[in-house]
């Protein structure tokens, strides 16, 4: 374990995929009992995912792959950055779903808390795979209950840069209403406002009214509908209602 920090620094993409594997593996099995020996790996494993990310992204820009369509042919580099961000996504989730949240803020982990949002706010809008999408929503749920209500300085982020990916989502080139995916992805990150309305209760409620959805253009009968479905809790009716909408749109 004191090697592997000082080896993820040096890695390449497949050997950290690797890692991630067996790390979820680890948890899985181990859940918090390993919690000390996971939090120490946090730090590194990010560091080293960003920074293979970041030279992947420079070498994507500089290439003809750079403006390609989400669903066509990919190169070598778009393809390993994919596979990156999917072990990161995944390592996340796993930490999430077994009792691990609190290593993502743990010591020194903290500092790595905010690129960690942005790169899952990221996947919950980069497509074309819905299914990930779907999978980054959900560990923001996860990481809203655990944080959310207890931190004003973490309240206000998810006001103004995690709600506005909620509806973000509609707005990418690879969605349809049409694809099978599409509802539990929709479902999903209503899960996740339903999330940030159970732990920030009515300033929430009232900045998605009153706020974010008039700003968005939407009228105040979809604002005012959309806020009761929502505060009801039954989730796939407003998801229904979303699609509905969606649906409407697009004639």
């Amino acid at each position: 374990q004191q090697a592997l920090p000082q080896l993820l620094a040096s890695a390449d993409a497949r050997e950290v995929s690797e890692v991630v594997t067996l790390m979820n593996q680890l948890i899985l099995k181990f859940k918090n009992k390993i919690g000390s020996s996971v939090s120490q790996l946090v730090g590194p494993l990010t560091m080293s995912i960003f920074s293979l990310v970041s030279s992947l992204d420079a070498a994507i820009a500089t290439s003809s792959s750079a403006g390609a369509n989400a669903n066509a042919p990919q190169s070598d580099d778009v393809r390993e950055r994919r596979a990156l961000l999917r072990s990161y996504y995944s390592f996340v989730h796993s930490l999430v779903h077994n009792d691990l949240t609190y290593v993502l803020g743990d010591g020194a982990n903290s500092g790595h808390a905010a690129g960690m949002l942005r790169v899952l706010q990221q996947g919950c809008l980069e497509g074309p795979d819905m299914q990930l999408q779907r999978q980054c929503f959900v560990t923001l749920q996860k990481i809203v209950e655990a944080w959310g209500g207890s931190d004003p300085s973490f309240d206000q982020y998810v006001l103004n840069e995690m709600l506005p990916v909620c509806f973000g989502v509609f707005a990418q080139p690879h969605f349809t209403t049409s694809d099978a995916a599409a509802l539990p992805l929709i479902e999903s990150l209503i899960g996740l406002q339903r999330a940030m309305l159970s732990k920030l209760g009515s300033p929430f409620a009232t900045y998605l009214a009153d706020v974010h959805l008039p700003a968005a253009g939407c009228s105040a009968d979809f604002a005012a509908q959309y806020c009761s479905l929502l505060n009801d809790g039954n989730v796939k009716e407003l998801a229904g209602f979303l699609r509905q909408q969606l649906a409407s749109a697009s004639r």
